[in-house]
């Protein structure tokens, strides 16, 4: 019989972080993945009077919408995060928006997905041969 998965989840250690920040990050099924896809590319049609068609069509990529969603989704937690004033951060939508404007962060959710992406694949894996 089909079953849906538990949300797996992972704990991550910031490198080089004096404040020993750590994040949990949960992994996206390719249907999540999906999903922000098509929020971050906009199809649309353009008038063009040279195309047989009256128009053409085009495509625009949002990098900012791209990189918050995927925060937004991809971090469930974290620790020891500060503001600008060094105030503690709590975990919240407008804070995961605010870092997936940082570069460094970013590149590090990223990294920890793949890692993360890379164990999903291999219990599964393990688990269908049981």
């Amino acid at each position: 019989m089909p079953r849906i998965s538990q949300r797996r989840t992972m704990w991550f250690d910031v490198p080089d972080d004096p404040l020993k920040g750590r994040v949990e990050i949960v992994h996206l099924e390719d249907g999540e993945v999906t999903e922000i896809r098509e929020q971050v590319w906009e199809m649309r049609n353009v008038f063009d009077a040279d195309s047989p068609a009256g128009f053409k069509s085009e495509q625009r990529y949002n990098p900012a919408l791209d990189r918050e969603l995927t925060v937004c989704r991809a971090v469930g937690n974290w620790e020891n995060f500060q503001d600008a004033d060094g105030k503690p951060m709590a975990c919240t939508e407008g804070n995961k928006k605010q870092w997936s404007r940082v570069k460094w962060f970013m590149e590090f959710v990223n990294e920890c997905r793949e890692q993360l992406a890379k164990l999903v694949r291999e219990e599964r894996k393990t688990a269908a041969k049981n």
